[in-house]
């Protein structure tokens, strides 16, 4: 009998699949292309655009196969809030609004994280993986950063992992999975905006009891961010940088005020239950395996990523 549930071992496992697993995949893809490299360097094959675009993609691919292994003995749907029936159009909006806040409210203190490592001579890795150059690139670019991601990691992280810790309370596993989808992107430069931003994500599953809300706040961000891209839109403040940290903190404050608010409106998508039905919950949770509270993976996953973290953070070889 697959269960309706996630619990912190399927987190841990998770995690530690989502860290390890696109490592693997990098090193075979790298491993082919140097077969077929002919006269060209590894370096060189790694500038092709197609080559690019398949790396880019290789993550996502990890995460897929993650999410097919650990549902193998899970009624996924359930488990992860795959709530859409009674989603609504009200909550559509609502979340296309907050991920436009989302943006706008917490870019300029990711933005001054970024200047302060360019500051201490951090290498820092700026633009897109291609040019947008014509209309066909922005929709592969929408395709490949804004559709795809929005919904493979919203399944992985607000799905299972997040789910998978709330037996822990909401704070907690609020904080903690947005941590996780913060260091998982290994990147000093990416720590930031994904933290701040992850705990609008949770937030909202947490009110809708829908993953659908999540993903239409993470598509709307990283959408608008690839149009502003597309049409060089840039703002620039010339202002001494400790007013402009202090304008970034204060706009993280505003944004999470306005998104809060806007929550209040946003319907929860689980019906209250009947008597029969609660009956029915209680019966199948007795019957279904035991709540697994081991910490081990969720531990090990933290450390396996912190060490992957700092590898990238000194050598930048990841």
């Amino acid at each position: 009998m697959k269960k309706n549930f996630y619990d912190v071992n399927d987190a841990g496992r998770t995690l530690l699949w989502c860290l390890i697993l696109p490592q693997i995949l990098f090193l075979a893809f790298e491993l082919v292309l140097m077969l077929f490299a002919g006269d060209r360097t590894l370096e060189q094959m790694l500038e092709l655009k197609p080559v690019i675009i398949l790396m880019a993609m290789i993550s996502q691919v990890a995460f897929v196969i993650t999410y097919y292994q650990i549902n193998k003995n899970t009624n996924p749907i359930v488990a992860g809030k795959i709530n859409v029936k009674n989603f609504g159009w009200q909550n559509v909006l609502i979340c296309i609004l907050i991920g436009a806040i989302g943006l706008f409210a917490f870019s300029p203190i990711s933005s001054t994280a970024v200047e302060f490592l360019k500051f201490i001579d951090f290498e820092v890795t700026e633009g897109f993986l291609f040019e947008l150059s014509n209309p066909f690139w922005l929709i592969l670019a929408l395709i490949l950063a804004a559709v795809i991601p929005a919904i493979v990691e919203e399944l992985i992280f607000r799905g299972i992992i997040f789910q998978g810790l709330r037996k822990y309370g909401p704070v907690k596993a609020i904080l903690l999975t947005s941590f996780l989808f913060a260091l998982i992107h290994l990147s000093a430069q990416q720590f930031v905006f994904p933290f701040l931003f992850s705990i609008v994500l949770c937030y909202v599953v947490l009110k809708t009891n829908s993953i659908l809300a999540s993903m239409i706040i993470h598509f709307v961000s990283n959408a608008i961010s690839l149009f502003m891209m597309y049409f060089n839109f840039q703002m620039e403040i010339a202002l001494p940088i400790g007013a402009v940290l202090l304008i970034a903190i204060a706009l993280v404050f505003v944004g999470y005020l306005v998104i809060w608010f806007l929550t209040k409106l946003l319907k929860n998508t689980e019906k209250e239950k009947t008597t029969d039905e609660i009956l029915k919950v209680v019966e199948d949770a007795e019957k279904a395996p035991k709540f697994n509270g081991n910490r081990y993976y969720v531990k090990l996953g933290i450390a396996v990523g912190l060490v992957l973290w700092a590898i990238n953070l000194i050598y930048g070889v990841i």
